[in-house]
């Protein structure tokens, strides 16, 4: 049985790039959702995308503003698409919670990219399956370090920490002892 495809969520109010991004991500097997305005994008919040696409120049309601709402509830990894390429622009996005940040023109080939990048990332931040440990009536989800003793969920353990490798660097003779 195979996972079911990422959804990614594309919101821009020019249709030609909502069809460029939809046709390149899905190719490359994504389930893509599209909206043309602010009001729209905060309302398919609710399917669950994975990622989400956002122009910051969108009428009505702007990216900025749909991010700021976006992020009181959710933290979907969102990529901020638009042709304002000045630092400020970039550190408002970014300080507002986009996790990327393209410029227009950019390459569909590029953004596809920078969606897996992303997934992979948040992937491994939320603790897989194989990040769960299992003994006998206790498991333990090393990516939230959550722990469930006879499926109740117990109290967070900030003190574990990761095994470290049994590798130790060495010394060389030119280091002091």
């Amino acid at each position: 049985m195979s996972a079911s495809p990422s959804k990614v969520l594309v919101v821009d109010d020019e249709p030609k790039i909502r069809q460029i991004l939809a046709s390149y991500l899905g190719q490359d097997g994504f389930d893509v959702m599209e909206a043309a305005d602010g009001e729209t994008a905060l309302e398919m919040i609710g399917t669950d995308p994975d990622v989400v696409i956002l122009d910051i120049q969108l009428p009505g309601l702007d990216g900025i503003e749909v991010l700021r709402r976006l992020r009181t509830s959710s933290d979907v990894p969102v990529i901020l698409l638009t042709a304002r390429a000045e630092e400020a622009d970039r550190l408002i996005g970014l300080s507002v919670g986009a996790d990327d940040y393209v410029t227009k023109p950019f390459s569909a080939k590029e953004v596809v990219l920078r969606v897996k990048a992303l997934l992979r990332r948040t992937a491994r931040s939320v603790g897989q399956p194989s990040d769960v440990a299992l003994f006998d009536g206790l498991s333990f989800n090393g990516g939230s370090r959550a722990v469930n003793v006879d499926g109740a969920e117990g109290p967070h353990c900030p003190r574990i920490r990761p095994a470290r490798s049994s590798h130790r660097r060495r010394r060389t003779s030119a280091e002091p002892g």
